[in-house]
Formats: C-alpha cells, structure tokens, sequence
C-alpha cells in the first residue's frame, strides 16, 4: 500500500509543478526580453573639476586588493564647466569595489553634474579627467 501512495504522491508532485511551470511560462511578459526604457537624462551631464580641497576622508585599503581603496571623501570640487562653471561645490566620493576614484587636492576630474529645474543639483564623481593626458600634454 505504501508503494502505492508513494506512485501516486510522486505523480502529483509532478503534476503540480508541471502545473507551476506552466502558469510561470504563461503569466511571464515576454515583451519584456527585447524592451529597452530610456530614463529621462536630459538634466545630466559630465563636465571638469577640479578637487580644491578634500574636506574629510574615511578610507581603508580592501583586505583582497591592496591597490583598491574604500571609504568616503568629501571633496570642495571647482566646476570648470557647465551652467555652475567657476563654482565651488562640496561632493561625496564613494570608493567601492566597483567604482574606486580616490582623489587628491589639485586632481583635475570629471563630474556627473545633474542640475534639474527646480530642484537641488547632484554631482558625483564620474573619473578621472584625463584630456591633458589623451591630446599629448
């Protein structure tokens, strides 16, 4: 009797997930796949800076990768260009695994500056400014 239950507790295991499957593949919006959003970015640009002064520092050296940093700065950064230009703004520079620029005072950098209307602006540090080095100076 037993081996009958399990025969038969088996099957409708299976067709229950077969069941699942089904219902998952049908419910799924497969329009999805090849759909892209473009985010509205009309408020954002990079333009240069230049680290003036590092105000505080919070970093540490990663235990596998002893080239990486990882921490905060907060940085006085002098906007070269954009609608700020000759401006000086305060940023936070994250250092992560992923996205490690650590700066130092005189570093010529370039800022992601989103300046929408009405509303506060948000700069952060993008990279390294590299153009003097890439036009052969």
């Amino acid at each position: 009797m037993s081996n009958t239950i399990r025969k038969h507790g088996a099957a409708l295991a299976a067709v229950i997930l077969a069941a699942a499957f089904l219902l998952a593949v049908c419910l799924f919006d497969w329009s999805s796949i090849n759909s892209y959003e473009a985010y509205n970015t009309t408020s954002t640009s990079y333009i240069r800076g230049l680290v003036t002064d590092i105000t505080s520092e919070t970093l540490e050296k990663d235990e596998l990768d002893d080239a990486l940093w990882l921490g905060k700065q907060v940085l006085s950064v002098r906007l070269l260009e954009g609608q700020n230009k000759g401006n000086t703004v305060l940023i936070t520079n994250y250092l992560t695994k992923v996205h490690s620029i650590k700066v130092e005072q005189g570093s010529r950098i370039i800022v992601c500056a989103d300046e929408p209307e009405n509303a506060s602006p948000y700069y952060t540090v993008f990279g390294y400014d590299r153009t003097l080095f890439l036009s052969g100076f």
